[in-house]
């Protein structure tokens, strides 16, 4: 069971204290402000959970506690990642997808970003030029598509997706044989033939990408 937030465990430093502002929310990852609401995101689609719900919420600034929020957008492409009030738009950073609300409707502004795998597009900036920033996460933490992969569960949805080189990568020849298997080749003990590349053998000094 979870208990109920309890402000005392934070630690801050001397001359701080912290209050609970909301609470029962589910996964909140994000958190907005504008003159009269706070909006806070709940991410959604959590490794393990793919089903919460991916949302925002609006509460009001004046009194947020005990207030449940008005949703103000709804089956967003979970995780949502990140809020952005900027110049009275509000933007979403949420996976493959870079949105904004307008006229209470969710439009999108970039989409088919490369966010299958362990880290999706993030955080949302606004640079010195006055253009809007957004982080994009790798598709793996080592650059290379393991079973840990496998576990989280993006594998078997997307299994092509894999991290892409800037530049051109030589090769030292030496070769990588990481126990990727489907759900299907984990019962039979079989690696998947179509990531049978990963075993191949390579010359030193090929480039690859």
């Amino acid at each position: 069971m979870i208990p109920p937030p309890d402000a005392k465990a934070a630690q801050v430093p001397e001359g701080y204290q912290v209050e609970v502002l909301l609470s029962g929310l589910q996964y909140p990852s994000s958190i907005e402000f504008s003159d009269t609401s706070i909006f806070a995101a709940e991410a959604g689609n959590i490794d393990g959970d793919w089903l919460a719900p991916a949302r925002i919420l609006e509460f009001p600034l004046a009194n947020p506690a005990g207030n449940t929020g008005k949703i103000i957008a709804d089956q967003l492409s979970g995780p949502v990642t990140d809020l952005l009030m900027h110049k009275g738009k509000f933007y979403i950073s949420h996976r493959g997808k870079i949105s904004v609300i307008e006229g209470g409707k969710v439009r999108d502004l970039v989409t088919d970003l490369p966010s299958f795998g362990d880290h999706r597009n993030n955080q949302l900036t606004v640079g010195p030029d006055g253009k809007i920033c957004f982080g994009q996460g790798s598709a793996t933490n080592s650059g290379v598509v393991g079973v840990d992969n496998f576990l989280l569960g993006w594998l078997t949805p997307w299994p092509d997706f894999c991290d892409v080189s800037v530049k051109d990568i030589a090769l030292v020849g030496r070769c990588l044989n990481p126990p990727i298997r489907s759900a299907r080749s984990v019962r039979t003990k079989r690696p998947r033939r179509r990531l049978r590349r990963f075993s191949l053998s390579e010359k030193p000094g090929r480039r690859r990408w």
